[in-house]
């Protein structure tokens, strides 16, 4: 498992910006990499959310839970009420803004667990990660596909150090690189199913 810095440092390989001297800097900053970073996040948890188990507390003669208490919270996929049963006991709701509504013949008493299956955005920090190795080389591959394209656009008319054909040539590499990033995203969709549950 890579960290921030980790992930970081392999997308600078990827492309070719690793420092050789002291007195040269890098092609993109951290900033820079962080924002295309963090915008493949966001649209990996589309495709392959990460998937938690969280644990809300039932208020006395409400139906509601408030999901405000939830961090990075993406999509509520089951409900488990009561909990910890065998077999296990799922609820139809329904969600509104920050409130989920158990779909119940009666309201439940204060106190009570609630169960929550949750889809959430992917962490990735200096302390921790929730990304899978499969995950992490399809972030290497957007966000560096991302940092090319960027950095080239504003270059492909102009006079480069490298020739004229710098510019053009990155942009080109960036693009194979999305289309990469996006072929590996459609193989992790799975296909959502409905189920029908009791309320009583």
């Amino acid at each position: 498992m890579k960290l921030l810095s980790g992930i970081r440092a392999v997308i600078r390989q990827m492309l070719s910006d690793e420092l050789q001297s002291s007195d040269v800097d890098y092609n993109w900053t951290d900033d820079e990499l962080d924002v295309y970073i963090a915008d493949c996040l966001v649209e990996m948890a589309s495709y392959s959310a990460y998937q938690v188990k969280e644990t809300l507390t039932t208020t006395a003669d409400s139906r509601e839970l408030d999901l405000s208490e939830i961090d990075d919270l993406l999509k509520v996929r089951e409900v488990e009420y009561p909990v910890d049963e065998q077999p296990r006991t799922f609820r139809q709701f329904s969600v509104w803004g920050d409130t989920l509504r158990m779909e119940l013949d009666s309201a439940p008493s204060g106190g009570e667990d609630v169960y929550l299956y949750c889809d959430e955005y992917h962490t990735l920090s200096d302390t921790q990660s929730t990304l899978n190795p499969e995950l992490e080389r399809i972030l290497v591959l957007g966000a560096s596909g991302k940092a090319a394209i960027t950095k080239a656009q504003p270059k492909i008319n102009a006079v480069n150090v490298g020739g004229g054909g710098v510019a053009a040539s990155l942009q080109s590499w960036g693009m194979s690189q999305l289309a990469l990033y996006r072929e590996a995203l459609n193989r992790l969709v799975v296909p959502d199913s409905y189920k029908e549950y009791p309320t009583a």
